[in-house]
């Protein structure tokens, strides 16, 4: 209970801001509570209250001319801090457990000892790499406030990856996680259907001039009050707006949500009930609406949770459309496409096996390519062969389906939203504004799809002429030929791995994605564990975090805002989750879920 109050009184303390009831400084209050909180609460609900409060993260008006800087990189060294006092014990003893067996005697108290993660090897590696292109840096000062920034969210990475080893912090962190993407949702609606009833300018500059700087700064709030990305246009009809809640751009809003799927699918594929995330006390054993996962029913079937996670999922997918982000839409397309040939491959219907055999050498195809799935990419035998691994990609295909027939349905309520604005807007062939803007991304004479074609040859270019070191880490401008200053008003390669490879150089671009390729292996491995029946929650939600994550990593190569210090930090949960659920000792004890 007090973990809400702390979080209502925190939403109190924005709307009054927000209004003007309060002045700004008023995020130096509500920092300096949680501070407070942080320091005299237990961990685990600290923990709860920064996770869930990531939508909530204001700028600090420190000066006039600094009031940029978001609270949560306070809060969380202080979370840090206090992390480290409760675990020096644990901590020093994994110190002597890690040294080298050749150079120390005796056993260690971890049975085999403990190794250091070969994601945290890579990371340092990569960081280290950033450090180096610092060389050719014509801002040093950029690159190291960037490196800070990377390592500040690291901090978070530790604290979730070791407080869930308790196996009842488990369901508080999805709990928290559960907050967070919901009152990300609710924001995003209240925001959307605000249009029906206001002009959008009106809105417009309201958004601008009095949300913006809550969150992000008054600099940020004067640039998106005349240029931003929070509208789409048509040729024939007026502009409609882009949903994007608290999020400086929509891009960023629709990341974010896709992060949170896969806790939303676990619950969809293991009807959980709905207490499951809203219970602030402890659920028991995976409180479920039938007693395990589809494959495993016993009993009578309860259905009744579905009609709770299915209009959720619903409304979830049609945010994603409402965003108007065509490059999630694209790469959507491209998971949906890459499902439906894993299934094949991985588990086909002996239909689809004796049509490959009919064909002779597409036998052998067939076979190699099953071959090369499990022993060349590492997919775990429960994937290709456990009816559940099938399941999951049927769940996540069946849910991009959905998304894609949901189109229709999204662009009545867009006319809608421009009816409000013109009451003689008559409905038209014209009014399908989803299907006008999916079109509009293969139209590469349409002005955003042109410059971004443009930025890419330009970064190619400039990883062409600096492929060691780069420009230097948070050095983009310079690609483009501006200000470094233009980092902060969103210039950037439009391309994750693009613009690794111009700031850091080529081998920074390789380790990021063996980095990317070390998260995919680890998500399937912990789906392919054996848990006990009372353990499902988290077996199952890393299997949809690993396909969910290839939707992320083709996002990728349309932007960048998985840096994004809200999705950063909501990423980073998730991935602290996937690596504490790796550890034999920690997944398979933990029964509340």
């Amino acid at each position: 209970m007090k973990n809400l109050v702390i979080i209502l009184t925190e939403i109190a303390v924005i709307f009054l801001m927000v209004f003007n009831v309060w002045p700004r400084e008023g995020a130096l209050f509500l920092t300096g509570l949680l501070i407070f909180y942080f320091i005299f609460s237990p961990l685990e609900d600290s923990l709860w209250v920064f996770i869930a409060s990531i939508p909530l993260f204001a700028a600090l008006p420190l000066t006039e001319n600094f009031d940029s800087m978001a609270n949560w990189r306070i809060l969380l060294t202080v979370l840090f801090l206090v992390w480290l006092w409760e675990s020096r014990k644990s901590i020093t003893q994994l110190m002597r457990d890690t040294e080298c067996p050749i150079l120390k005697c005796g056993t260690p108290s971890v049975p085999y000892g403990p190794r250091i993660p070969t994601l945290a090897i890579l990371s340092g590696i990569f960081l280290g790499l950033g450090v180096l292109s610092l060389i050719n840096a014509a801002d040093i000062i950029v690159g190291l406030k960037r490196l800070l920034y990377f390592i500040n969210i690291f901090m978070l990475f530790l604290i979730v990856a070791e407080t869930v080893k308790n196996k009842n912090n488990l369901l508080k962190i999805f709990q928290a996680m559960g907050a967070a993407l919901g009152l990300t949702l609710l924001i995003g609606y209240l925001q959307f259907f605000s249009v029906f009833f206001t002009p959008l300018y009106t809105f417009w500059q309201f958004w601008a001039k009095n949300m913006i700087p809550v969150f992000y700064g008054e600099k940020l709030g004067n640039l998106l009050s005349y240029s931003n990305t929070w509208f789409s246009y048509y040729v024939s009809q007026p502009p409609t707006l882009r949903m994007f809640s608290v999020f400086p751009d929509s891009h960023s809003f629709a990341l974010f949500l896709i992060i949170g799927l896969p806790l939303l699918l676990t619950a969809v594929f293991l009807r959980l009930s709905p207490f499951w995330l809203f219970s602030l006390k402890k659920c028991g054993n995976l409180p479920v609406g039938q007693a395990g996962p589809p494959n495993q029913r016993t009993g009578v079937e309860n259905k009744r949770p579905l009609f709770f996670w299915y209009p959720l999922l619903i409304f979830f997918l049609l945010a994603l459309i409402f965003s108007g982000s065509r490059g999630i839409w694209v790469s959507a397309f491209g998971l949906l496409i890459f499902l439906l040939i894993s299934i094949i491959i991985l588990r086909p219907s002996k239909a689809t096996e004796a049509t490959f055999r009919k064909f002779g050498s597409g036998a052998e195809l067939f076979d190699r390519l099953r071959r090369f799935a499990i022993i060349e990419i590492g997919f775990p035998a429960s994937f290709k062969l456990r009816p559940e691994g099938i399941k999951i990609s049927q769940l996540v295909a069946g849910s991009l389906v959905i998304f894609f027939f949901l189109f229709p349905i999204s662009s009545w309520f867009l006319f809608l939203s421009q009816k409000a604005q013109m009451d003689d807007l008559d409905l038209s062939k014209d009014a399908f504004l989803v299907f006008e803007r999916a079109k509009s991304i293969a139209d590469l004479s349409e002005v955003s799809v042109r410059g971004r074609l443009e930025i890419w040859q330009r970064t190619i270019d400039s990883i062409a002429a600096r492929p060691v070191l780069g420009v230097g880490l948070a050095n983009y401008p310079i690609v483009l030929n501006e200000d470094i200053s233009a980092g902060k008003r969103g210039a950037s390669a439009h391309n994750l791995y693009l613009d690794v490879a111009a700031e850091a150089g080529i081998f920074a671009l390789l380790i990021l994605l063996v980095i990317f390729w070390e998260i995919l292996k680890t998500a399937w491995q912990v789906f392919g564990s054996q848990a006990p029946i009372g353990s499902l929650a988290p077996k199952y939600w890393a299997g949809f975090f690993g396909l969910v994550f290839i939707w992320i990593l083709v996002y990728s190569l349309f932007d960048i805002v998985l840096l994004n210090d809200k999705v950063l930090l909501f990423f980073t949960v998730n991935l602290a989750l996937l690596y504490a659920f790796q550890s034999p000792f920690n997944f398979r004890k933990s029964s509340d879920l």
